[in-house]
């Protein structure tokens, strides 16, 4: 089975291809010139591998938050080629191809860089079983609000901050009581080439969806949500 990973969301896409479950190749293109260069990247890494595009049986795309023009071109390539070809579509949060190796009873905060917000943020824990359990999902990553997600998490607990929008914390004191890990932003930006290890250790998420309706993922506030000040995920 030949796998297509793809992940548009940061300041460098990234594309992997595996066979059987072994990486073949991973490759990675400059999100300003995406428009440009990243398919003709797609098309150069399938010939050069004597791949073609219908023998690729899934197609696993970062579905976001990040760059608002980069998730929606590469989530729109993912949904053509699998309409196209008859792939399966997996979508995947970007920013759980930003970890290497995901550890239980740890919770985890992902920084995003948005260019509405000082960045997106989402805080979840993966328990013993582990299953990913939502703490606060995808948001306006404002610093006192990212302050105030600090009660949620229990004293003594282990927190790993991540993300190309860690610098957004930078200045703010260490929450007593927590035990703290940062991530440098080169060692956690979201990499194709970590997507079917991920789904492979969590096949619960291993969903497949229907091109047709599949949306990228990002804030965008409702007028209500506006006059509140707040923003929510919207697929």
């Amino acid at each position: 089975m030949t796998t297509l990973a793809i992940d548009t969301s940061c300041e460098k896409s990234t594309l992997a291809v595996f066979n059987e479950g072994e990486l073949i190749v991973s490759c990675e293109h400059h999100s300003q010139k995406l428009q440009t260069g990243f398919f003709q990247l797609i098309e150069k890494t399938l010939d050069e591998n004597n791949i073609q595009p219908e023998q690729v049986e899934k197609v696993i795309i970062g579905l976001g938050p990040g760059s608002f023009t980069g998730v929606r071109i590469g989530v729109s390539f993912a949904k053509t080629f699998c309409q196209l070809t008859g792939a399966n579509l997996i979508p995947v949060r970007s920013y759980y191809l930003g970890i290497d190796d995901f550890q239980p009873d740890i919770y985890y905060l992902a920084l995003t860089p948005s260019t509405r917000f000082e960045c997106y943020a989402a805080l979840y824990h993966l328990d013993s079983n582990r299953t990913f359990e939502n703490i606060h999902d995808i948001s306006d990553g404002k610093p006192d609000r990212i302050c105030g997600w600090m009660k949620d998490i229990p004293d003594g607990a282990k927190l790993v901050i991540y993300g190309e929008g860690v610098g957004v914390l930078d200045g703010l004191a260490l929450w007593d009581g927590i035990e703290i890990s940062i991530l440098g932003k080169n060692n956690s930006l979201p990499q194709a080439d970590r997507a079917l290890r991920f789904l492979d250790k969590f096949p619960d998420m291993c969903i497949v969806a229907d091109p047709l309706v599949l949306k990228p993922l990002y804030v965008r506030p409702s007028p209500a949500e506006q006059k509140r000040g707040q923003s929510k995920p919207r697929l």
